[in-house]
């Protein structure tokens, strides 16, 4: 990769400010330049940058909880603003990207100390934002996003044939499963602390830890039947997902149609995918949920490099987040925001993707 370190605000000075940059419209393929304009801050020697966007979420009954990915808001923040300067392009019919790059805490984090936090790791965002119509459907947003995921891997020397993308719509579909009685964070807390890692553990292949993760999933169904909270098919298909880690369509189908609907939706995605990339691997993956931020609201997406010797999980991934994009409209600009406006995007984790690379320029 080519050094930036001197003389980088000459190269890039419509981007560059200070130590983090400022978001703009920009194509998937530029990702590669991203990565090798911030490859400098990979440095451990870097200084610790300043978290505005730190929070806390309160549930009715008083309980407070640290969101695990605080930057997530901040691009929905940035990437709305972005998509209101550049309102004339949506009303001529354009979709945007919006992309940039920030400082990720998620779990990296060791102190909660609101206005700052300890360096991370570096994420690139980009963002797919536009008006649907009854041919641009959100199904529409969704496939382009997944393909810009595919593009952007690709710049960067991934082989196709090593990329591994795994779909799924938690919100959608689990979210009427488990029914009104259940709260919504008691949903995300499910999905992030229990199926979401059996998802980590079952691509690492890693038995221990699935099983652990069984139990606590099983122990969480046992406390929600006690507390009369689940239905019998609900049960019936919560079990056989954390059981086998797969969606049994037929209690889908006749109990939760609308559920039954958005994962035939999801497979014609793949299905679409997998016909244009017929090398890489995709699939739909019931226990990958990326819960945990109260954000996502339609599908959701995390991509691995897949090589014959090891694998890289979770590298990139995102999802859809229509409603979050419209609140995040009306309470900047004070005015509703558009009915149709979609917005979808993923995050790639440049420290991880950098020694995805190492890697593989040592086989």
């Amino acid at each position: 990769m080519r050094n930036y370190n001197k003389g980088l605000v000459n190269y890039f000075p419509d981007i560059y400010n200070g130590r983090l940059p400022y978001r703009f419209v920009y194509p998937a393929e530029a990702f590669k330049t991203y990565l090798e304009i911030y490859i400098l801050l990979f440095d451990p020697k870097a200084q610790p940058v300043p978290a505005k966007d730190v929070f806390t979420v309160k549930t009715d009954d008083g309980q407070i909880g640290y969101l695990s990915r605080s930057s997530f808001w901040s691009a929905v923040f940035d990437g709305v603003s972005a998509t209101k300067n550049n309102y004339y392009l949506l009303e001529r019919g354009n979709v945007l990207n919006v992309g940039g790059v920030q400082p990720c805490f998620r779990n990296e984090v060791k102190e909660i100390e609101p206005g700052w936090r300890e360096l991370g790791f570096l994420q690139a965002d980009i963002e797919l934002v536009g008006l649907t119509t009854e041919t641009r459907t959100p199904q529409w947003f969704d496939k382009t996003a997944v393909k810009q995921l595919i593009t952007s891997l690709e710049s960067i020397n991934i082989p196709r044939p090593f990329i591994q993308i795994r779909l799924n719509n938690f919100f959608q579909i689990l979210y009427e499963v488990l029914g009104d009685k259940i709260g919504f964070l008691e949903k995300e807390i499910f999905g992030l602390d229990s199926l979401d890692k059996m998802a980590t553990a079952r691509v690492n292949k890693n038995r221990e830890e699935f099983s652990q993760l069984q139990k606590l999933a099983f122990s969480q169904l046992d406390l929600w039947l006690s507390e009369n909270k689940l239905s019998k098919e609900a049960e019936s298909f919560l079990s056989t997902l954390v059981t086998s880690g797969v969606y049994d369509e037929q209690i889908l189908k006749t109990s939760f149609p609308n559920s039954y609907q958005s994962l035939q939706n999801l497979k014609e995605i793949v299905e679409e995918i997998q016909k244009e990339y017929p090398e890489l691997t995709v699939f739909i993956d019931p226990l990958s949920v990326r819960a945990g931020t109260p954000g996502y609201d339609g599908m959701t997406m995390q991509a691995d490099v897949k090589t014959l010797t090891k694998i890289f999980t979770e590298l990139a991934g995102g999802g859809a987040y229509q409603r979050a994009a419209q609140q995040s409209w009306k309470v900047q600009f004070q005015e509703n925001p558009p009915e149709n406006l979609y917005m979808i995007g993923f995050a790639l984790g440049l420290t991880r993707l950098n020694t995805a690379l190492n890697y593989l320029s040592q086989q």
